[in-house]
């Protein structure tokens, strides 16, 4: 399980704010601010991001929020490999989840190794493994696809 560096912690800034305004700052953590300040919607919002539902199409796993039968075939085309396809429709920008928030960079790469690790354990017993990659909170990307190539079946 990866740890909540000091770093990533002291540029959370909405839970800074909400710390500092305690008359014992030092007193409270992450799990103080969530029981305090989290919400039904965001709980099963980051649930369905944490935990997504998958899909099988043609005998291959894609997170069924992301997909699109005409993009699949568009990208299956271009790429004629099912692996190279899985990591482009089953990929999230970390902007796309933090948009129009001030995010700094780390955060945002941290917050996609932490849905990758997710994903992968997840995952495990069907084959696939997620990958965090790039940098920034406009370069980060998490995706899923299978360990070992695999074929498209009809």
């Amino acid at each position: 399980m990866m740890r909540i560096s000091k770093d990533v912690l002291a540029r959370l800034e909405d839970f800074q704010r909400w710390k500092a305004s305690s008359a014992d700052p030092g007193s409270f953590d992450l799990f103080d601010y969530v029981v305090s300040t989290g919400t039904p919607d965001l709980f099963f919002g980051f649930l369905e991001l944490l935990c997504p539902e998958l899909l099988v199409y043609r005998g291959n796993y894609f997170i069924a929020s992301r997909f699109d039968e005409s993009l699949f075939w568009v990208w299956w085309e271009k790429l004629l490999d099912i692996r190279k396809v899985q990591k482009i429709i089953n990929h999230i920008d970390m902007v796309t989840i933090f948009q129009q928030q001030n995010v700094h960079d780390s955060v945002a790469e941290f917050a996609a190794k932490c849905i990758a690790e997710a994903w992968s354990k997840q995952f495990h017993a069907e084959g696939l493994v997620a990958e965090a990659y790039g940098e920034g909170l406009y370069g980060a990307h998490v995706t899923l696809f299978w360990r070992e190539p695999a074929e498209i079946t009809s």
